[in-house]
């Protein structure tokens, strides 16, 4: 990573949200059980956001990547 001049690495989790492309809670949590804010906490700091989850979530990281400046993925299933 550094080698890249890459930093992070960060996990979160978040609530299901019950379906592929439903708007994404906002509230979700550190490793360390910290409670955060994807607004405020997450999409405003970090250059790509890979989501790792049972439902797609492209169209909610597509539309806060556009307000937010960050690249963003879902790997779902």
């Amino acid at each position: 990573m550094a080698e890249l001049q890459l930093t992070g690495g960060d996990f979160f989790a978040y609530e299901k949200t019950g379906g592929s492309n439903l708007d994404l809670p906002d509230e979700c949590f550190a490793p360390d059980g910290r409670q955060l804010s994807f607004s405020r906490d997450i999409y405003p700091n970090y250059k790509l956001i890979l989501c790792v989850s049972t439902f797609s979530a492209t169209a909610p990281l597509t539309a806060f990547a556009k307000q937010y400046g960050f690249r963003g993925a879902t790997l779902h299933g």
